[in-house]
C-alpha cells in the first residue's frame, strides 16, 4: 500500500471512530461540578492551566492562613483575570473571613483538590483500587497499576516503594483466582487469550534515592537489585512488568535496567519497557534494543506513549542552553510515534506493542497498519489513562476489544 492510501484509510477510519463516540461523554468535563469548571478552564487557557497546577502542587505547604491568602492572590486575584469565578471569588476572599473564614476555605478547597486528583487514581489504598478494578473489568476492560508518591529522597523511601508493591501483588493475587478472563474464554487463565490479569508498572528512579547519569553502572546496579524481587513476584503470580521511562536525564539508566534484567528473564516474555515518542533519541534507542533482541534471542514488549515530561525538558535545556531533547512541536511527536509504531509492527515477531495514546489519529494510523502487515492481534493493545478521554477507550472496546 503506498503512503497516500494508506493516509487515506487512517482518516476515513479516524472519521468513522469520531462518529462512533459522537454520542458518548465523559463524565470528567461535568461542568456543573467544581472540577469540570477547573478542568474546562485548563483545556481553554494555557496560562492558567500552569498558574493552577503550580498552585495545586504548593497547596499542601501552606500551613497558615495567610500564606494561602497570599498565594491565592499571586496565583488568581489578579482584576479582570480570566478564570473560573469560584477560584476568583476566593482569591478576592481569601483572609476577610478573619482565621475561621481561611480555615473554611482551605477545608473547600482541599476537597476539591482531592475530588479532582481522585479522577485520575483508581484508589488510595489496596482494598479501594482492587474494588474499583474490579468494576472496571466487568466493563471489559483490562488494566495496568502505578504506584504513586512523592519522589524518593533517601534508601527507607526506596524500600517502602518496593514493600508497597510487594503487598499489593500479593494482594492483586489473591484476588485474581475470582476474575474471569477477558475475551472469548473467561475460563481461561490469560486475558484474550495471552495478556497476565496483573499488570504493573515501576518507576525506577523510585527504587534508588541515588539514581544519576554520571555514575550509570551504580544507578543500574542498585535499582536492579530493588527491581528483582519485583521482579520475582510478578513471575510468581502471572503476571505483567512494565518498566516506566522517565525523564531524558535517567534514559540510559532505564535501558541498560531492562536489558540486564530482560536477560535475567530470558524465558519470561511479559516482561516490558515504556518508550517515549517526543525523545528524539527514541528511535535510534529502538533500533537498538530490536537489534538487540534479535541477537539475544528474546522477547521485546514496548508500551509507546508521547512523553509527560515536556515542559520540564524543555525549562532544563532552556536554562542550560542545551538542544531540547524532545520534539518542541506537538507533530513531530505525533509523526514519530506513528514512525515507531510501524518498526515495532514490523518486528511483530519478536515485539509486542501496547499504544499508549488518547489521539484518534495515532490509534487509527496503528490499526491501519497492523491490518497492511498482517499483525495478529495477540501482538499490539491499546492503554489509555485512567480517568481520561473515556468516550475513546469505550469506542476501542467496540472496536478492538483489547483495551488496559
Amino acid at each position: 500500500m503506498n503512503k497516500d492510501d494508506l493516509n487515506a484509510r487512517i482518516v476515513k477510519r479516524g472519521k468513522d471512530f469520531f462518529a462512533a463516540v459522537k454520542g458518548e461523554k465523559s463524565s470528567l468535563f461535568n461542568k456543573g461540578d467544581w472540577t469540570g469548571k477547573v478542568m474546562d478552564w485548563c483545556m481553554q487557557n494555557e496560562d492558567f492551566k500552569i498558574r493552577m497546577f503550580r498552585f495545586v502542587d504548593v497547596f499542601p505547604s501552606l500551613k497558615s492562613g495567610k500564606s494561602l491568602e497570599r498565594h491565592l492572590r499571586e496565583y488568581f486575584g489578579e482584576p479582570g483575570s480570566d478564570m473560573p469565578e469560584v477560584l476568583r471569588w476566593g482569591a478576592q476572599r481569601a483572609g476577610m473571613g478573619g482565621k475561621i473564614g481561611t480555615t473554611l476555605l482551605n477545608r473547600f478547597i482541599s476537597s476539591n483538590i482531592r475530588s479532582m486528583a481522585n479522577q485520575f487514581i483508581v484508589g488510595e489504598t489496596p482494598e479501594e483500587t482492587i474494588k474499583n478494578i474490579v468494576r472496571l473489568r466487568k466493563d471489559g476492560f483490562a488494566f495496568v497499576l502505578d504506584v504513586l508518591g512523592e519522589a524518593t529522597l533517601s534508601e527507607n523511601d526506596a524500600e517502602a516503594y518496593v514493600k508497597t508493591y510487594l503487598n499489593l501483588l500479593d494482594e492483586l493475587a489473591k484476588q485474581q483466582r475470582s476474575w474471569k478472563a477477558l475475551g472469548d474464554d473467561p475460563d481461561s487463565e490469560l486475558d484474550w487469550g495471552h495478556a497476565p490479569k496483573i499488570n504493573i508498572a515501576v518507576k525506577p528512579t523510585a527504587l534508588y534515592s541515588q539514581a544519576r547519569p554520571q555514575d550509570l553502572e551504580g544507578s543500574v546496579t542498585a535499582i536492579c537489585s530493588r527491581l528483582r524481587p519485583i521482579m520475582d513476584k510478578v513471575v510468581s503470580v502471572g503476571g505483567f512488568l512494565c518498566i516506566d521511562m522517565e525523564s531524558s536525564r535517567s534514559r540510559e539508566i532505564i535501558l541498560e535496567v531492562y536489558r540486564r534484567l530482560r536477560l535475567e528473564y530470558p524465558d519470561y516474555p511479559h516482561f516490558g519497557l515504556a518508550l517515549q515518542a517526543y525523545l528524539k533519541e527514541t528511535e535510534r534507542d529502538l533500533e537498538g534494543l530490536i537489534g538487540w533482541a534479535r541477537k539475544n534471542r528474546v522477547e521485546i514488549s514496548i508500551r509507546l506513549v508521547k512523553g509527560a515530561y515536556w515542559d520540564y525538558e524543555t525549562v532544563i535545556a532552556e536554562q542550560n542552553s542545551w538542544e531540547p531533547p524532545v520534539f518542541t512541536c506537538k507533530a513531530e511527536s505525533d509523526v514519530a510515534f506513528e514512525r515507531l509504531s510501524r518498526t515495532l509492527l514490523e518486528n511483530h515477531d519478536i515485539c509486542h506493542l501496547a499504544c499508549g495514546s488518547h489521539n484518534i489519529r495515532s490509534i487509527a494510523a496503528l490499526q491501519e497498519m497492523a491490518l497492511e502487515l498482517k499483525v495478529p492481534e495477540e501482538r499490539y493493545e491499546f492503554q489509555v489513562l485512567y480517568g481520561m478521554a473515556e468516550p475513546i477507550r469505550k469506542g476501542l472496546l467496540k472496536t478492538t476489544g483489547r483495551v488496559r
